[in-house]
């Protein structure tokens, strides 16, 4: 019978804490980043205010918008997602109750439980939001019917 070999390299745990925060900090990012295309793509040039016929009868200027806004949507979604599933892996993995700590630390991971629900309820609202602007409220352009 061979002699047995040295051990194989544990087994690394997974690094959740890690995770959550590149989730939160992807989906802030996201947030921020769609936010900034929609303020930057909306708003007006210089040109527009020297020569307004050159903006307000461009329809290629309103159709950069309606991208835009657009793209603002889709980054807005996958940066809540993002946001919404960290809190929700943070609710899940990184707040056991303490088995012996004081009443302080529970007082804490019962607010960061808190925290972390409302983060994840507040996402869920600003999708279902997104959605409603998509399908029930949508951006018609002018002169559609």
């Amino acid at each position: 019978m061979p002699p047995p070999g040295p051990p194989g390299p544990a087994m690394m745990a997974i690094p959740r804490g890690l995770i959550v925060f590149l989730g939160r900090a992807l989906g802030f990012i996201l947030l921020f980043a769609g936010s900034l295309v929609a303020v930057v793509a909306a708003s007006y040039g210089g040109g527009c205010w020297t020569s307004v016929t050159s903006c307000v009868n461009n329809a290629s200027w309103a159709s950069g918008v309606a991208n835009a806004i657009l793209t603002s949507k889709i980054l807005w979604v996958i940066g809540l997602f993002f946001l919404g599933a960290a809190s929700g892996l943070k609710l899940h993995w990184e707040l056991p109750m303490p088995s012996s700590g004081g009443s302080d630390q529970v007082a804490f991971v019962i607010a960061d439980r808190r925290l972390n629900g409302l983060i994840l309820i507040l996402c869920i609202v600003f999708l279902f939001l997104i959605l409603l602007t998509v399908n029930i409220l949508p951006l018609y352009p002018p002169g559609a019917p």
